[in-house]
């Protein structure tokens, strides 16, 4: 994996498949904003194909597993709002859990629930992946009974965004 700041560095503009995780954002004074912990964008040739699912090859486990073993996160990787971007039949798609949504009921069978999304996660999920108008789909994979606590700590061998969200990865 290479490092790195700003995603327009990546010569493939995307879009970009990968996994990602989110935590409220520590700047916001409502607690309604988030801001990403660690994002991992697989560009398109790099993919592998599961079914009609084409998405990145790394798990949450491992990836989180190897932070871990950094000294960049702490707790277990399930615990923390997490998900994945991938295509499924053609169609870019946002995996999803019950954190993103705007309401707290079940959304299962439902299949794109994009009007149920808080704005400030569709939008820098979109754009970290470089998504035009991807399909959210819930799945309860990806549920949080409870928040933790914000989990990075300012390393200063982590690459932040502008934003003070966590590091932006790629192969």
């Amino acid at each position: 994996m290479m490092r790195f700041d700003d995603s327009s560095a990546i010569k493939d503009e995307g879009p970009f498949a990968g996994i990602f995780w989110v935590q409220p954002a520590r700047r916001s004074p409502k607690n309604d904003a988030w801001e990403f912990v660690y994002v991992l964008k697989i560009p398109l040739q790099f993919t592998v194909k599961a079914d009609e699912y084409i998405m990145a090859p790394q798990d949450h486990a491992s990836v989180w597993d190897s932070l871990k073993s950094q000294g960049l996160v702490r707790g277990e990787y399930d615990q923390v709002p997490r998900g994945r971007v991938g295509r499924n039949h053609g169609v870019w798609t946002v995996l999803t859990g019950n954190y993103a949504l705007t309401e707290d009921q079940e959304y299962a069978g439902i299949k794109n629930i994009e009007k149920y999304i808080k704005p400030n996660l569709k939008k820098m999920v979109s754009q970290a992946f470089a998504l035009a108008h991807p399909a959210w789909m819930y799945d309860s994979h990806y549920n949080i009974k409870g928040m933790e606590p914000p989990i990075i700590d300012d390393h200063d061998d982590f690459d932040f965004d502008e934003d003070g969200g966590g590091g932006v990865f790629t192969l």
